[in-house]
Formats: structure tokens, C-alpha cells, sequence
């Protein structure tokens, strides 16, 4: 029951996290931590143990086969590791370079959700309405401006510590993605 209801706070405290302004990874990340936690509260046994992944699934706990699964679809994967340790895959789509962060990690390793991240260093930045007015019409991914104004485009996607999720979920996270990144560049005037 306990875990149940740590997952329910995590999964209440959404609406009031989502007014919080989204931070790098290296400074928190709150959105995801929550969402992070609340998979984590529904773990079996709560172990830190890595787990085998099924063929046919790709999950955040084995970092490799994330970037086998991109690569699988036709894009570049370089594996490297962020600021605090924790995997990192560097790609590209679009025209665009982005990076998969890997949350909810233990010790670096064993995570259960991804993040992808894109950073476009404008000239000028870009304003807080224009910023706010993606947000308003984006479903998927949501947008941020850095201390230079700079906009950034990140989507989460949880995958668990379990068995993963499908590489046909995995191939349309991508495919959304993509659309997203492309329709940014577009709104951004990139």
C-alpha cells in the first residue's frame, strides 16, 4: 500500500510540478524526478539490480540497447555519459542535434525513463510568449528558455525498470519526436 501511495503523491503532485519551471538535468529535472519516483514506487521488490531486457523491448535500464533500438530506425547513436554520470546517447534528427538524458538512475545505472533534449542557441533568444504559445498548442514535448533565452525542446518518456516498452511504442516516441523537432525548428525560425 505504501508503494501505491507514493506513486499516487508523485502522480497528484503533476498539475503543481508542471507549473514549476523545467531545469536541466544537472539541477534537478522536476518533472521528471516525479514521474521517475512514482516508477520507481511501483517497482516489485524496489531492487537496484539491473534487469534483462525482452527481445522486442527497449527500456531505459539497458542504455545499449536504447541506442541500438535508434539506430535500428536509421539514426546515429553515440553513447556517452551526462554531467552527473548517468548515460547519455547524442543523435540527430531533422537537421537537428539532440541528446537522450537516462533518468531515475541508481548509481548511473539501472534507469527508468528518457529524456530527449534539443538546445538551439539563437542570436537574439526568443521571448517568453513565444515560448508560451508552443507550450500552449504542444501535447508531447514542452519547451523552456535557458538563462540566454535560448529555447530548448525535451520529451519524456517513461519506460520502466520492467520489461521495457514495445520497439513499436519506442519507434513512435521517435516518430513524435521528430515531428515535434521539426515543427520547433519551424516555430523558432531555425
Amino acid at each position: 500500500m505504501r508503494k501505491i501511495s507514493f506513486a499516487l503523491l508523485g502522480i497528484a503532485l503533476l498539475p503543481t510540478l508542471a507549473a514549476t519551471p523545467v531545469v536541466a538535468k544537472s539541477t534537478g529535472g522536476t518533472i521528471a524526478q516525479a514521474l521517475s519516483a512514482a516508477s520507481r514506487a511501483l517497482d516489485d521488490d524496489g531492487s537496484s539490480e539491473p534487469v534483462d531486457v525482452p527481445e522486442g523491448m527497449v527500456s531505459a535500464v539497458d542504455p545499449d540497447g536504447v541506442a541500438a533500438a535508434l539506430q535500428a530506425l536509421g539514426y546515429k547513436a553515440e553513447m556517452d555519459v551526462d554531467g552527473i554520470g548517468d548515460p547519455l546517447i547524442r543523435s540527430a534528427a531533422e537537421g537537428a542535434n539532440y541528446r537522450i538524458y537516462f533518468f531515475g538512475c541508481s548509481d548511473n545505472t539501472n534507469c527508468d525513463s528518457l529524456m530527449f533534449s534539443a538546445g538551439f542557441d539563437l542570436t537574439d533568444g526568443m521571448g517568453v510568449t513565444a515560448i508560451n504559445d508552443w507550450n500552449s498548442d504542444a501535447v508531447i514535448t514542452r519547451g523552456y528558455l535557458d538563462d540566454e533565452d535560448d529555447p530548448y525542446l525535451e520529451m519524456y518518456l517513461l519506460t520502466g525498470r520492467g520489461d521495457g516498452i514495445s520497439t513499436e511504442v519506442f519507434e513512435a516516441a521517435v516518430g513524435e519526436w521528430n515531428q515535434s523537432l521539426a515543427r520547433f525548428q519551424d516555430a523558432i525560425d531555425w
